[in-house]
């Protein structure tokens, strides 16, 4: 039932929860719910984005990840979920923006990026790195 993203060995759920109201018209244990929910239908594959709910008052952005990380850490799970997050997209906030991704030099540079969506996951690892927009193909 599960499909293999073109190009890598993530294997997904066909169906991608999006993750945009987690912080945002869902609190965490509401999200909790939710992601328990995915899950136990055999969900693996949840989208999120740094900026997300950045238009909330009171809100940076970055809450959807947050909450996605302690649900992943609570559940011990991480080992068994895909998570596609996008970054730059918060104004002000550097990320990984295609311009700051074409900016790092070193090796040790793209790893101090990578580090701040990690923390905020709560993930020792990304699976995948994608930079389309800045080179044209994935890396």
């Amino acid at each position: 039932m599960n499909t293999t993203i073109s190009g890598t060995d993530l294997d997904v759920f066909p169906l991608c929860l999006g993750g945009n109201v987690f912080g945002w018209t869902l609190d965490e244990p509401q999200s909790f719910d939710v992601l328990d929910a995915y899950a136990a239908a055999g969900g693996n594959f949840i989208d999120t984005s740094d900026a997300y709910s950045m238009w909330v008052p009171g809100n940076a952005g970055g809450e959807s990840e947050a909450i996605l990380g302690n649900w992943m850490a609570k559940r011990g799970n991480r080992d068994r979920v895909v998570i596609a997050t996008k970054v730059g997209i918060a104004p002000g906030r550097e990320g990984l923006a295609p311009a700051t991704i074409a900016s790092a030099r070193t090796a040790d540079q793209l790893a101090e990026l990578v580090a701040m969506v990690e923390v905020r996951l709560s993930a020792e690892e990304l699976d995948r790195l994608g930079s389309v927009a800045t080179t044209g193909r994935t890396s």
